[in-house]
């Protein structure tokens, strides 16, 4: 009977069945435990960003010598009084969007004369029938309070993961003590640590780097969005930011809106054009030049495994998915290649074999 459990745990077929099988419940659970999950879920992948932040605090003269909790406390407070700034900023934007549908549409009626005008009525459908199958089927003003239900609908979410973030900080100080009594074995807890120094360290790094780089493409588009004149540039350039977190398709949705709204703002596509390519010069460059060298290969993920997780966690969780889907492939990748039995998957997902 041990032979044949031996020969069982050594059946590469049967473990990766097993895994699979695993993946699958987990999956599962994570779907229908989402309002649950998802903010401990934001609140640890926070804190880990708040590591990052610690330590750059610490190169900084003078700030550098504070006290550690210290140093966490300012960032805890920078980080509520960022969040509060961009919720204000969200809620007035929408709320003057909503006000100003009406212009926006008499635009679109401008706009729809134009191309009338230049290509003819025989090749442009009767604008009367055009708008009342537009307002049939897309409602600006519909889809504008949806939005703002969601955001509203999303703040105890919101307010779950300020207080876990303010918990997780608080627990580190003791954290050390329930380690040594959660692994008296020296072995073990060695092992443990190496998974969750890894998982720091490789998470915190790109989302550390990939913060910076959002920070500086939401900048530089908010410049551009600004010498164009767009309307509410700041938040687009929010949007713009928050959107290329999500791999692959984050920066074209996120040069979408805006350049969608400058076709109904302006009236003029020349001016359109120009915008739409200044925002993708600068996506462009940010994601091929600036973000491999700060990057790198730091998370080691083959793009096919990218587009799979995004896939996956898109299902699962949707937008929030989307945003989390390169950091928690990271810490499946890490922990799977820490396990005999997992290790040929981890593998599969990575990039490059020899890290």
């Amino acid at each position: 009977m041990t032979e044949k459990v031996r020969k069982s745990g050594n059946n590469p077929l049967l473990n990766l069945t097993l895994t699979v099988i695993l993946v699958v419940l987990i999956g599962y659970l994570l779907q229908i435990g989402q309002a649950f999950i998802l903010p401990v879920l934001a609140a640890f992948i926070f804190v880990i960003i708040f590591n990052e932040l610690d330590k750059a605090l610490t190169r900084i003269p003078y700030v550098g010598k504070l006290p550690s909790l210290m140093r966490k406390t300012i960032i805890y407070i920078g980080f509520l009084a960022l969040l509060a700034a961009l919720i204000s900023l969200f809620t007035v934007t929408i709320q003057e969007l909503i006000v100003n549908s009406n212009v926006y549409q008499e635009n679109l009626i401008q706009l729809f004369n134009q191309l009338t005008d230049t290509f003819g009525e025989e090749y442009i459908p009767d604008w009367n029938q055009l708008s009342a199958r537009i307002s049939n089927s897309f409602r600006l003003q519909t889809w504008l309070l949806w939005i703002a239900g969601q955001v509203s609908a999303a703040s105890g979410t919101i307010f779950l993961v300020i207080v876990y973030i303010a918990f997780l900080l608080g627990e580190r100080v003791t954290f050390a003590a329930k380690f040594a009594a959660a692994f008296p074995n020296p072995e073990k807890a060695a092992r443990v640590k190496e998974i969750l120094e890894a998982v720091n360290t490789k998470v915190g790094q790109y989302l550390g780097a990939k913060t910076f780089i959002n920070v500086i493409l939401a900048l530089v588009s908010y410049v551009i969005m600004l010498g164009f004149g767009l309307d509410y540039a700041a938040f687009w350039a929010l949007l713009i930011g928050l959107l290329n977190y999500i791999p692959y398709i984050g920066s074209a949705f996120g040069v979408l809106f805006p350049v969608a709204l400058s076709i109904v703002q302006f009236v003029s596509w020349p001016w359109t054009i120009a915008l739409a390519i200044a925002l993708l010069l600068a996506q462009i460059i940010m994601g091929n030049f600036v973000e491999p060298k700060l990057i790198g290969r730091t998370v080691n993920q083959s793009a096919f495994v990218v587009l799979l997780a995004l896939s996956f966690w898109v299902t699962l969780w949707g937008l929030p998915g989307a945003i989390l889907a390169v950091p928690m492939t990271s810490i499946i990748g890490i922990i799977l290649s820490e396990f005999k039995a997992t290790r040929p998957l981890a593998v599969f997902m990575s990039e490059d074999v020899e890290d």
